[in-house]
């Protein structure tokens, strides 16, 4: 991977851990892709944006395609993903986080039993994100991930961003299961 395609992905990109030392870049511009495209394509890779909570109102359609094409993909390890981080400046950026709501978590949680109940849902995750309005820049985007890298907690890091807006994150949940032998994904 070239530092002129790094610094494209820095600009609109996601990554994906797919090992404790690897990860999946995908660079951007993305591009919307229709679900045969998806279904019938062995040579590109997907991103898909879930709303993790879709299953909660099935009656409201989403207007937005959530599974795009990526320009390009590339497989960085650990030490080659800081390695193209830290040629570029960075620094710390000033966040004011929301605080968090009990009331969503609790929203997710009586959805979830309802789900269980009726034979929808096996498992399920409740989920809070903690959320900050802020400016994030170029360089705040090498620190945050410089800083995630570095630490090898237990879990999965993963994240998309486009421009200034997007999401970084850590799980210690499996994000996606990929059957190569029988072409399916879960999550």
């Amino acid at each position: 991977m070239s530092p002129v395609n790094f610094k494209d992905f820095l600009t609109a990109g996601a990554f994906l851990q797919t090992s404790p030392d690897q990860f999946k870049i995908l660079i951007g511009p993305f591009k919307s892709a229709d679900t045969s495209a998806f279904q019938s394509s062995k040579s590109n890779t997907f991103l898909y944006t879930a709303d993790f909570w879709d299953f909660a109102d099935k009656s409201e359609i989403n207007a937005q395609n959530p599974v795009y094409i990526a320009d390009a993909a590339h497989t960085l390890s650990r030490e080659d993903f800081i390695g193209l981080l830290s040629t570029y400046s960075k620094s710390i950026p000033e966040l004011n986080w929301k605080s968090v709501q009990e009331s969503g978590f609790r929203e997710q949680y009586e959805q979830s039993f309802e789900a269980f109940k009726k034979g929808i849902l096996k498992k399920t995750v409740p989920i809070i994100l903690q959320e900050s309005q802020a400016s994030l820049s170029f360089e705040n985007k090498v620190y945050i991930l410089e800083m995630l890298l570095q630490n090898k907690n237990f879990g999965w890091s993963y994240g998309f961003f486009n421009g200034s807006r997007g999401m970084i994150g850590h799980t210690p949940e499996s994000l996606i299961i990929w059957n190569k032998k029988n072409q399916v994904a879960e999550t």
